[in-house]
């Protein structure tokens, strides 16, 4: 399918991301990115994940000539087609792909994948790997072990399973693979601003140190995410808890102090965000 420029550049307050992401995503106290803007450079300007995110418009237009299908069900296409996201909540038939749920796919020139059914082909987890994941409405739609349903389409409808790990303070690899930390914070679909669930995902390391500049979490280090959350400032920022609290920028840093914030359902485990 055709993909966004990278997820979010989360540009006046959202201001973390992988190889993909202008919304005002401000973090409240113990709350989480709004993510129900336009989609764009998910972070402002800077990409909010390793990955690239899926722009649903795909290539294939309408085929149906104006008829609609169902992208959850899968229903209302031909045999050999699979329908597609146009639009919210509007669907369309298109051939096709070859490869099934969490298979290792690929992504042409003209940006279109080859998954199968209601997959598209993302790279946010395990060494930043390609795979199909699948579309969903909320966790329980996710019915691989282990996945959650990540609101990082910015969509308020659906959202793309992804493996979740366990996060660490002490231990940056966490339970993701060697060369990977579990420090990719994503907010959950159902999240809301009253109530804000998300959770970990793996990603590979970059070579970023504490505070040096990203665009993208695999930019930085062991340990470290990419702080697109604090407004304009884009850094390496560690995860942190009540006994792990976020250090402190330079002087010179151009931002605010960094704090802690935290997801409802992360065990008191959040990132640090510039204020």
């Amino acid at each position: 399918m055709k993909y966004l420029a990278l997820l979010m550049m989360l540009a006046s307050v959202m201001g973390c991301g992988n190889d993909n992401n202008s919304m005002d995503l401000s973090v409240s106290d113990a709350s989480i990115p709004d993510l129900s803007g336009s989609a764009g450079d998910l972070n402002g300007g800077a990409s909010v994940s390793d990955a690239s995110i899926p722009d649903l418009s795909g290539s294939a237009g309408d085929p149906n000539g104006g008829a609609t299908c169902d992208i959850i069900a899968q229903t209302g296409c031909k045999t050999g087609e699979r329908c597609i996201l146009v639009s919210e909540m509007i669907g369309a038939c298109a051939p096709d792909g070859t490869v099934a749920e969490n298979g290792t796919c690929t992504i042409d020139a003209a940006g279109d994948d080859n998954c199968k059914g209601a997959s598209y082909c993302d790279n946010h987890g395990p060494n930043n790997t390609y795979a199909c994941r699948k579309l969903c409405t909320s966790d329980a739609t996710c019915t691989t072990a282990g996945q959650k349903c990540a609101n990082l389409l910015l969509d308020s409808t659906f959202g793309l399973c992804l493996p979740g790990c366990t996060p660490s303070t002490t231990n940056a690899q966490g339970d993701c693979p060697a060369g990977n930390s579990c420090t990719s914070l994503w907010p959950d679909q159902a999240s809301t601003m009253q109530t804000p669930t998300g959770f970990f995902v793996c990603k590979k390391d970059g070579v970023g140190a504490l505070f040096e500049d990203c665009a993208m979490d695999t930019d930085c280090g062991a340990g470290l995410a990419c702080d697109l959350f604090g407004g304009g400032t884009t850094w390496c920022a560690p995860i942190c808890d009540t006994t792990h609290p976020c250090p402190q920028p330079p002087g010179d840093g151009g931002a605010g102090a960094e704090s802690c914030k935290t997801f409802s359902n992360t065990n008191g485990i959040g990132y640090c965000v510039s204020m």
